[in-house]
């Protein structure tokens, strides 16, 4: 995992503000999202996992159906309705979520955006993590 330079010999995590964070889940959780600890973080991070991997979808649907109009259009709306039945009505704050914490840029709509290389790498940290 990306987040390995954190750990520490005992399988904990410090932050570079010298916090002591007990498991993965929780530095993810706790530092990088910057989010309490209590409640369900698994389910978070599934959710935000799954997020990114929306994001990062619409990106390989783009460089795939590039100059394909049909093409685009039929797999943009299937991707539309994933996302929509993924985020709900939460969709537009998900993604101000994700773009304030860099993980998702964006240029004329934040719908629009690709993963930045945080982004990417939190990716890849929670797959590591909830395989």
């Amino acid at each position: 995992m990306t987040i390995d330079k954190y750990k520490q010999e005992d399988g904990a995590y410090v932050d570079p503000s010298g916090c002591h964070w007990h498991d993965a889940e929780s530095f993810l959780q706790g530092y990088v999202l910057g989010f309490c600890c209590c409640g369900s973080p698994s389910t978070n991070l599934a959710y935000v996992r799954d997020c990114l991997l929306n994001v990062a979808k619409l990106c390989d649907i783009r460089d795939r159906t590039e100059g394909r109009g049909q093409q685009w259009e039929k797999e943009y709306h299937e991707w539309e309705e994933e996302r929509s039945k993924l985020m709900g009505n939460a969709r537009y704050f998900t993604l101000y979520v994700l773009d304030q914490k860099g993980f998702i840029e964006h240029g004329g709509s934040v719908g629009g955006g690709w993963l930045t290389d945080k982004g990417k790498d939190m990716l890849a940290d929670l797959e590591d993590l909830l395989k």
